[in-house]
């Protein structure tokens, strides 16, 4: 390098080096994910486990004696199902075919033998994997449809014997009540989701099915050894694939054998309405959006294949079809799987006992556009992110004064102001919840909806009272190649205007922006948070469970032990000595007054 080689360079650096002496501000809007903190415990389950690291898992918990062990074996059971089918998802959704690329000998000046032979049998030894996972799929939903049966004969028989053993029995057009617990029938639910959504999958990807003949055409002139019971499956896994929702078809088939299986989905179908109505059942998008894919499935499961069918929702009173006729209406798309959507009266239109009539008076022929389109609700969001930020950063100068005063290192608050910082947080979470739903359900909407009309693409639209001749016709194709709208672009690149696109990114930020600042102060809300959650589990098990222990134990109920055994398992008690209660006798005394749980408040994280 010459000397002036070299002064060139220092010159440019020296000149670079100025730039530090300035501050500059970026004021563009946060579009990153937030990184998430990691979660170290010591009983996690090995690689490829499908179970995770939850109280379904614990070591000691088959000595805990509880009437719910049998649900904690379903749980596992269905959440094995769930784990499986998201690697199976997210293969399909992301196969693309293997057959088109491989090479195909069909040039017949080729007359050397054996040539295709070779050609035929390295094309055979590519694609194997591929029909390998095919079959793994076929296995899956028979696996799946087998556990689903077994368990919706299981939960008729409970609301059976429930309703056999109840002194007021339920008039049987009426709704059932759920005889397990909330978390089965959401984690449940979930599985009917997941076969819904490999079934829309699979009538999606044609390749699938052209990869799996061009393989049977290969394989019939090559020796692979194969024998009858591989010929067998090969043509069961063709006609899996071949048949459209064959998934929703077998299970339909498998559980309409069942006796009394409509109480099961009705109360599945109750549960999800009640969550969607209440609005807080659910936390995250994906659950609320989970909630009413499965509303919809299970009406299809339950109505019959015939019109004259016993089980008919236009007529069956255990479920409350006016309610959901309305959150279909509020949401007539929801997202499904990646960029793909689903409307929720679709599986209710394919019903052979389908009235147009009687639906349309029930839904009402306007649908909410307004809620799908963030460009009439980018007001709102921009004023509960300004309002929230502004209540959240008030929050944290607060909490780092008293921080900074206090001499106590433990980080513990009041009761009262945990409970009020709990639930603040809380509302933000939902607010980043809501914003990101709207924005999913938007992209959803659009791709139902996509443009009809591209200018210099489309012919121009004849306007009221005009000569269809005097319209100006569009370039040729051939003259503008690159301007083919294609029907995603339609869907997506032509569909959102400038406005909708700034709101768009607009609210992008807001969610990221927001959840950054909220998990930039995590080491200082976390042990709030915390102590929150456990004084809210001592007060009910202190406090509101010890009435409930009191009247089972004076009237010799056999709850008491289930009772006893949640108290002894979630119990923090003060010093760790478990206090000789008189109500645990079925007595009341004066002497042992009611425990106050601020001495037992501490900043524990929940147990896995």
């Amino acid at each position: 390098m010459t000397y002036n080689q070299e002064n060139k360079i220092a010159e440019s650096i020296s000149r670079v080096d100025v730039f530090d002496q300035f501050r500059f501000f970026d004021n563009q809007p946060i579009s990153e994910e937030s990184q998430l903190t990691f979660l170290l415990s010591d009983n996690c389950p090995p690689v490829g486990a499908w179970s995770s690291s939850s109280a379904l898992n614990l070591a000691d918990l088959k000595f805990v004696p509880s009437r719910w062990q049998n649900e904690n074996i379903q749980m596992q059971t269905i959440r094995e199902l769930l784990g499986r089918a998201s690697i199976l998802i997210n293969n399909i959704y992301t196969y693309r075919s293997c057959s088109k690329p491989l090479l195909q000998i069909k040039n017949p000046s080729i007359n050397e033998p054996g040539i295709k032979e070779k050609f035929n049998s390295i094309a055979a030894k590519v694609l194997q994997p591929q029909i390998q996972k095919m079959n793994d799929f076929l296995g899956f939903q028979q696996e799946a449809i087998k556990t689903i049966s077994e368990l919706i004969g299981l939960y008729a028989k409970n609301i059976a014997e429930a309703d056999s053993n109840s002194i007021k029995k339920q008039n049987e057009n009426l709704p059932k009540h759920i005889v397990w617990s909330e978390t089965l029938t959401w984690n449940f639910a979930r599985l009917l989701d997941t076969l819904a959504i490999l079934d829309a999958l699979k009538n999606m990807k044609v390749s699938l099915t052209n990869d799996l003949s061009f393989y049977k055409r290969i394989t019939g002139g090559v020796k692979t050894g194969t024998d009858v019971d591989d010929l067998q499956q090969q043509h069961v896994l063709s006609l899996f694939l071949a048949t459209r929702d064959a998934i929703t078809i077998n299970l339909k088939n498998a559980i309409h054998q069942i006796s009394e299986f409509d109480d099961v989905l009705a109360i599945i179908i109750n549960f999800c309405v009640n969550s969607l109505e209440s609005n807080t059942g659910f936390l995250l998008p994906l659950e609320k959006h989970c909630a009413l894919r499965v509303i919809s499935y299970c009406l299809f499961l339950l109505n019959g294949d015939r019109v004259d069918s016993p089980y008919n929702i236009f007529r069956t009173k255990k479920i409350r079809l006016d309610k959901v006729a309305k959150i279909f209406k509020n949401f007539p798309v929801v997202p499904l799987y990646g960029d793909m959507h689903f409307e929720t009266e679709a599986y209710v239109k394919r019903l052979p006992s389908y009235d147009e009539r009687v639906w349309i008076g029930l839904v009402g022929e306007d649908r909410v556009v307004r809620e799908f389109e963030l460009l009439y609700n980018h007001e709102q969001i921009r004023n509960q992110h300004d309002d929230y930020l502004a209540r959240f950063t008030s929050l944290i100068l607060d909490l780092n004064a008293v921080k900074n005063q206090s001499q106590d290192k433990s980080n513990e608050v009041p009761i009262a102001k945990a409970k009020d910082i709990f639930d603040f947080i809380l509302h933000g979470l939902k607010l980043l919840s809501n914003w990101t739903s709207r924005i999913l359900q938007q992209a959803s909407w659009k791709c139902a909806h996509p443009c009809s009309y591209i200018p210099g693409i489309d012919p121009e639209p004849i306007l009221p009272g005009q000569d269809p001749n005097t319209r100006v016709a569009p370039r040729p194709v051939s003259q503008n190649p690159d301007k083919v709208a294609l029907d995603y672009e339609r869907a997506v690149r032509y569909n959102y205007s400038t406005a909708e696109l700034t709101v768009l990114v607009e609210t992008i930020a807001h969610v990221k922006g927001m959840a950054e600042i909220i998990q930039r102060n995590e080491s200082l809300l976390l042990p709030i948070l915390q102590q929150h959650m456990h004084d809210s589990l001592q007060e009910i098990i202190q406090v509101q469970l010890r009435e409930l222990i009191y009247q089972a134990a004076k009237k010799k109920k056999t709850i008491i032990n289930e009772l006893l055994s949640i108290r002894v398992s979630c119990a923090d008690w003060p010093n760790g000595k478990h206090p000789d209660d008189p109500v645990l006798k079925g007595l009341k005394s004066k002497d042992f007054p009611t425990p106050d749980i601020k001495n037992s408040s501490r900043c524990v994280a929940p147990s896995p």
